[in-house]
């Protein structure tokens, strides 16, 4: 039966690293628990074809922070990470 994504336990996409959006260095991405727009492949849940894209992925997120930052909420005043 599936699985609806709210139900899952797991990180499961990429989203900007808040913990250090604010710092003056470049801009990165971390798994989130919820749905987004660029997959993250649990290593503990996925088989490792999956889990082999995780970094070109991540890749894929910071890239779509630079391009267009608005989408998360983010400008170069609150966000120093957008600088570099």
């Amino acid at each position: 039966m599936p699985v609806k994504l709210d139900a899952l336990r797991y990180n499961y996409s990429y989203q900007p690293d808040w913990s250090s959006t604010w710092r003056e260095e470049p801009c990165n991405c971390a798994p989130a628990g919820y749905g987004g727009l660029i997959p993250y492949f649990d290593p503990a849940y996925y088989p490792q074809e999956f889990v082999q894209l995780n970094e070109q992925n991540r890749l894929r997120c910071v890239a779509s922070v630079y391009a267009n930052p608005s989408m998360y909420s983010l400008n170069n005043a609150t966000s120093p990470c957008l600088n570099h």
